[in-house]
């Protein structure tokens, strides 16, 4: 259906991710701005690869989705958006679910999107303080 995460790098890193966040460009540069100033973090490191591909198509328009990444104290975060005028959010969810089967917290899905962050900061700190794992293989 999809091509291997052997493939690309950037589907390795998708696939090796601790959490996946869908998030415009925008979005993930105010999730930024207000962990910054918050100091929700020790360190946000921006992950200059970024990749797109197309997931499907509705009628004759080509689904499009891209991702970028950061490693927030050193956890990997897949940011993925839509970026096609075509767009369906079922179809990104299940392309998502194929490439990165992160879990936390007892098997819980380590995805969400922008408005719900604060799971993952959450998660974040539960992980540094309690050494809880995270599942992130294929």
């Amino acid at each position: 259906m999809y091509p291997a995460p052997s493939t690309h790098p950037s589907l390795q890193k998708l696939a090796d991710s601790e959490f996946v966040i869908e998030a415009t460009d925008d979005e993930q540069f105010l999730l930024w701005v207000i962990n910054d100033k918050e100091k929700n973090y020790k360190d946000w490191q921006q992950d200059s690869m970024g990749y797109w591909q197309q997931i499907g198509t509705i009628g004759d328009l080509p689904v499009c989705a891209s991702i970028s990444f950061a490693k927030i104290d050193g956890l990997r975060v897949a940011f993925v958006s839509m970026t096609s005028r075509a767009h369906d959010y079922e179809m990104l969810e299940e392309w998502v679910k194929f490439y990165c089967k992160a879990t936390y917290d007892n098997g819980r899905r380590a995805a969400t999107n922008a408005m719900n962050f604060h799971h993952i900061n959450r998660a974040i700190k539960e992980q540094h303080e309690n050494r809880i794992p995270i599942q992130s293989s294929l």
